[in-house]
């Protein structure tokens, strides 16, 4: 998080630490995406998991575009590239702290069982969260 917070107020060390930054921020990005899924799965209200999984696309969409834009590539490319890897990576920081934070839309569920596992889910993808920033 510190890393990130420089990189966007310009201070920054190195182009190695923009590199570094996307990919921790993608490392992250797959984490919740992981538990997304499992999330989305138990949710029982149709118009609930839509508008969910909507965002959970986007949140693929812009985690994909990174990661194109930072693997497999030579060391001029990425120099070359770093205005760029600097506005995606805020970008889809933005979109993630969106998904770690999503208010389920709609209220609270019904299910009492699909309540429990959303609340293992949302607690494993804090722990995971909690991990990648340690």
């Amino acid at each position: 998080e510190e890393k990130y917070d420089q990189l966007m107020t310009g201070g920054a060390e190195s182009s190695a630490d923009v590199i570094i930054a996307a990919a921790e921020t993608l490392l992250q990005c797959r984490r919740v995406l992981q538990w997304s899924f499992v999330w989305a799965f138990f949710e029982t209200e149709d118009s609930v998991r839509q508008l969910f999984e909507f965002s959970q696309k986007d949140l693929e969409t812009m985690t994909e575009a990174l990661s194109a834009s930072t693997e497999q590539r030579s060391v001029e490319e990425l120099t070359r590239e770093l205005p760029s890897i600097v506005q995606q990576n805020a970008v889809l920081r933005k979109y993630l702290d969106n998904m770690e934070n999503y208010e389920r839309q709609g209220g609270e569920r019904g299910d009492e069982a699909a309540e429990e596992v959303a609340m293992k889910v949302d607690a494993g993808l804090q722990e995971k969260a909690g991990a990648a920033e340690s």
